[in-house]
């Protein structure tokens, strides 16, 4: 049997060999968290920095655990790191990935466009950048909430290929 796995442009090709042999290699243990790990109702910039700290700072001799994540996710808030959030763009357009809980946080659920997507989850939606991207935004800037924003181009990006917001 033969598995084919699309990547995203500039995914780094042998690595994900790597990780893809690992995972089926009787020989190895491979043990994956996800965002939705770190909690129901955490957003996801806050859930994608509480991964990183604990994969970063974790004890080698525990590993990472429900605890560890937990202590990950109260050093994030405690710090009040900035929420992250990523602009995926092609050559035509862009959108914001954004928890569809924060559009409800902030009461913008109601102003977004047709023009945005969301997607099958229907725990993310991604914001068109020239009208729901900037509503957003100054939300947040008017709440005087910190952000910042990460940048993934594609030549075909797979928003587009998304719902259309409702």
């Amino acid at each position: 049997m033969m598995l084919t796995i699309e990547l995203p442009k500039g995914a780094n090709a042998e690595a994900a060999r790597e990780g893809a042999e690992r995972a089926i290699n009787p020989d190895w243990l491979v043990e994956y968290w996800h965002v939705s790990d770190v909690g129901e109702d955490v957003p996801i910039a806050q859930a994608r920095a509480a991964l990183a700290l604990a994969k970063q700072s974790h004890d080698a001799n525990i590993g990472i655990t429900n605890d560890v994540l937990a202590d990950a996710l109260a050093t994030v808030r405690a710090r009040r790191v900035p929420d992250t959030y990523i602009f995926f763009s092609d050559p035509g357009h862009g959108w914001l990935e954004v928890d569809v809980a924060e559009l409800h946080r902030l009461n913008l659920h109601d102003k977004i466009s047709r023009y945005s997507y969301l997607h099958a989850d229907k725990l993310r939606a991604y914001l068109e950048e020239d009208c729901d991207m900037t509503i957003f935004l100054d939300e947040k800037d008017r709440r005087g909430e910190k952000f910042e924003l990460l940048d993934m181009h594609d030549h075909d990006s797979k928003v587009r290929k998304m719902e259309a917001w409702k």
